[in-house]
Parts: structure tokens; C-alpha cells; sequence
């Protein structure tokens, strides 16, 4: 049975006491337009997110160690109020096959309830990337010009200086 960690972005985590089998999904999308010369060939490959799908990621009321912070009285419940309460936000999952998997985001987690106290969670998960947006100058696209001594000039050193536009 494999161990899977599930942390929070408060460092909160819950471990499952077993997990039966999970699958950790790379993929690449290829685009399936010819090239602009008619190549049957594909033009464009995109990584596509990992996704991570946990089956029957168990949880009991007597777990076979005490390291998680969703430890205590009823567990089970709180459990389930852990995977409410991280819907929506990242989190990392620490598997023991596939390592580390950073920013991920549940997709869904159906529980199946039994006659035994215990809740056994499919989890789907998908790796959410993180943009960051900046500014960037691009100057004006101006011909290339000549002046009267047929040197060409280029565009910046055509255009004003600041203190030269400031002061008029």
C-alpha cells in the first residue's frame, strides 16, 4: 500500500492510512492542421498539466501512525472536512513513486461510505501553472530613413529625448 501526503498552503496535512493504486498522467497536446507549405506533419506540441488520480485513498478512525495534523477524535470526518475546506486552493501532494507534485488543485473527490469506519476517497487532481505578467516597451516599427548626405538614420536616434520633449 502506498503512502500519499496531501499539504496545504498552512503547512496543515492529511496522510491516508492506504492508498490502493494512483496514476500520475503526463500528456502533450499536438495540434492536427497541416503546415502552412500542406505537410501532413503537425505544427504545434503543447505539455499539457500533470494529473494525479488517487483510488481508494483510505481513511480510518485508528490510523497506523500518528504524523498527520488531521489526527484525533473522529477522523474520518475531519478528513472530509479537510478536502472541503482545500477545494479551490493549491496544494502539494508528496507521493512515494512519483515524489513531489507541486501546485495542485482537486478536481473532484467522490467518498465511499461502508459498514466500516472508514472513508475511501477517489481523488482527481490537475497541476494548475502559474503565470506571472509584465510590461514590455516595444519601440515604434519607423522606416529606415536617409538624410541629405545619404546616411541612413534609425528610428531612435530620429525620435525626441526626454529632456528635450519636457522642455518644450
Amino acid at each position: 500500500m502506498a503512502a500519499i501526503t496531501i499539504i496545504d498552503e498552512n503547512d496543515l496535512t492529511l496522510t491516508f492510512d492506504a492508498v490502493v493504486s494512483y496514476t500520475l498522467t503526463s500528456s502533450v497536446s499536438v495540434t492536427d492542421h497541416r503546415v502552412e507549405d500542406g505537410s501532413d506533419v503537425s505544427d504545434h506540441a503543447q505539455v499539457q498539466p500533470k494529473t494525479l488520480t488517487i483510488n481508494q485513498g483510505i481513511v480510518t478512525e485508528t490510523p497506523y501512525s500518528n504524523i498527520d495534523t488531521v489526527g484525533g477524535a473522529d477522523r474520518v470526518t475531519r478528513a472530509l472536512e479537510y478536502l472541503d475546506a482545500i477545494a479551490g486552493t493549491l496544494v502539494t501532494v508528496v507521493t512515494e513513486r512519483f515524489g513531489t507534485l507541486e501546485n495542485m488543485a482537486i478536481l473532484r473527490y467522490p467518498a465511499t461510505a461502508d459498514v466500516v469506519r472508514r472513508l475511501a476517497f477517489n481523488i482527481d487532481f490537475k497541476q494548475v501553472r502559474l503565470a506571472e505578467a509584465g510590461l514590455v516597451d516595444i519601440p515604434p516599427d519607423t522606416p529606415v530613413q536617409t538624410d541629405a548626405d545619404g546616411v541612413e538614420t534609425s528610428a531612435a536616434a530620429r525620435m525626441p529625448s526626454r529632456t528635450a520633449a519636457s522642455d518644450g
